[in-house]
């Protein structure tokens, strides 16, 4: 008695299969490999903005701050390469407006974090992220991406189904708080 618990999350992983391209893909000159050792401002705001929708933003027993310092976490390893490979930026006029985050894994590329600057969305820089990794991912033979996301975030759904990726599982996030 006097638990609660609620469902906080439909986690719903996408999947894609790539055929091997042989062909030259256009890829955007804007995108390329972050190539800091530290964790630029518009990373992080990044990084928060790719993590709106998660359960640890959306649960309000957690607190900005731990949200935040999450996510900060999240990107901090994945620049020093011990949680992804690479992260794949969208840098136009030295402003980054998206990036990716990536690790392969037994041939399997499964992206971390994803996002586009709020102000800037719905304007193909996340397509444009995915054809380069996709391009890359190519080269290197990995013949499938898989991706997590929220069911409720419609916008990531819809971004990953018109990227021709689709529905491998869905899982139910309950959260306790005793």
């Amino acid at each position: 008695d006097g638990v609660n618990m609620r469902l906080v999350d439909q986690k719903v992983i996408f999947s894609k299969k790539l055929k091997l391209k042989r062909t030259i893909v256009s890829v955007s000159s804007f995108v390329s490999e972050y190539q800091e050792e530290y964790v630029s401002d518009q990373l992080l705001k990044l990084a928060f903005e790719s993590g709106r929708f998660s359960r640890f933003h959306i649960d309000k027993n957690f607190s900005e701050s731990v949200f935040q310092k999450l996510y900060l976490e999240w990107i901090t390893r994945s620049v020093s390469k011990e949680i992804a490979d690479e992260i794949l930026v969208y840098d136009k006029d030295e402003m980054l407006c998206g990036m990716l985050t990536y690790k392969i894994m037994d041939n399997i590329a499964t992206i971390g974090l994803i996002a586009v600057d709020p102000l800037i969305q719905g304007k193909n820089i996340g397509t444009e992220l995915m054809t380069f990794l996709e391009y890359k991912l190519s080269q290197h033979a990995i013949e499938e991406i898989n991706v997590a996301t929220q069911l409720q975030n419609k916008r990531a759904c819809a971004f990953y189904e018109k990227n021709e990726f689709s529905i491998k599982q869905i899982t139910n996030i309950y959260h306790i708080w005793l």
